[in-house]
């Protein structure tokens, strides 16, 4: 896999940083961790972007349980779950972007599974697994 030309940079840009935008408007996640994103997404185009985005997410719910499950703030984390789906069920995206939903002390900073992700969908793409 060679270099990506310019089309598929901007491409990769975009598709990495849209739907963290939307989670950074949000109150969800930060604006570096946008800015992440869009440079992995312009490193490694659109698709690899977006494949990066989703095993981050499921790599990001695993050290959340985890360290719920750690500081015995498990339920509390479910209550959180349970009231945020229903507000934006009742209220809608943009009227829940100033809630807080904060359910565990000290949160890995999201850079780490975005690390992990984007380590795990190189090495895929390597191994022609992806």
């Amino acid at each position: 896999m060679g270099p990506l030309g310019p089309i598929h940079a901007l491409a990769g840009l975009l598709a990495g940083a849209a739907v963290p935008l939307v989670l950074f408007v949000l109150g969800a996640l930060g604006g570096g961790d946008v800015k992440l994103l869009a440079g992995i997404g312009a490193w490694m185009g659109a698709t690899a972007a977006l494949s990066v985005f989703a095993v981050t997410c499921v790599i990001g719910v695993c050290l959340i349980l985890a360290q719920s499950l750690i500081q015995r703030r498990t339920m509390l984390l479910l209550r959180n779950s349970a009231v945020l789906a229903a507000s934006l069920t009742q209220k809608g995206l943009v009227a829940c972007s100033g809630d807080s939903f904060s359910s565990i002390d000290r949160p890995v900073p999201y850079a780490v599974p975005v690390s992990i992700a984007t380590l795990l969908v190189l090495l895929a793409q390597s191994w022609n697994a992806w």
